[in-house]
């Protein structure tokens, strides 16, 4: 996330903000030697001054490959929504168009991509790794101690594939982010008019 930027407009002005990099959580520390690193308070007090500073007029919100989580994502459609809920319109950049990238842009009024850049919007997956057999050749034995039924993290360091009990819940885990994908988009239907 670099900095804000801000644009003329006949009646007020525009406030430019790039998203971009990683934005760890907490507050980060002030100062000449503190955090250079920008971080995800920081950037949702902007989007809430940009909401309620009078003087802008509209957010052009530039999203260049953040490094984002399903939690920030959410936090930032919220923030979103709060510019748009005081009247003020919200375009998106999109850069490039991965899922959760594209979330956070369709939270906004309007999505504009350069001609050549790409959208992907891929749904939702998961896989795993399972090692046992490699700790096998090395002469390795791994001493899990699993305790219930569902609690199948050590899988793959004791089997050769997932127990019946650990793929449903991988199952329950992928369909959950299937269906918050699905409530994203409802929700934007529903607030931008798009679908």
């Amino acid at each position: 996330m670099g900095g804000r930027n801000i644009f003329a407009a006949e009646n007020g002005i525009i406030a430019g903000i790039r998203l971009s990099g990683s934005l760890p959580d907490g507050v980060g520390q002030e100062g000449l030697l503190g955090d250079v690193s920008p971080q995800l308070s920081r950037f949702l007090q902007r989007l809430e001054k940009a909401a309620k500073d009078e003087s802008v007029r509209g957010v052009l919100l530039s999203i260049q490959s953040p490094q984002l989580g399903r939690a920030r994502v959410s936090e930032l459609r919220d923030s979103i929504q709060h510019i748009r809920a005081a009247g003020k319109p919200i375009v998106a950049h999109l850069i490039s168009g991965e899922p959760l990238d594209y979330s956070v842009a369709a939270a906004c009024d309007r999505i504009v991509m350069p001609p050549a850049a790409t959208l992907a919007i891929t749904g939702v997956r998961t896989e795993v790794t399972f090692y046992k057999g490699l700790l096998d050749r090395l002469g390795i034995q791994a001493e899990i101690l699993q305790v219930g039924e569902f609690k199948g993290a050590g899988e793959p360091l004791t089997r050769d594939s997932m127990s019946p009990q650990l793929r449903k819940q991988y199952e329950v885990f992928v369909g959950d982010l299937f269906e918050q994908m699905v409530e994203w988009r409802r929700r934007c239907k529903q607030t931008c008019g798009r679908s």
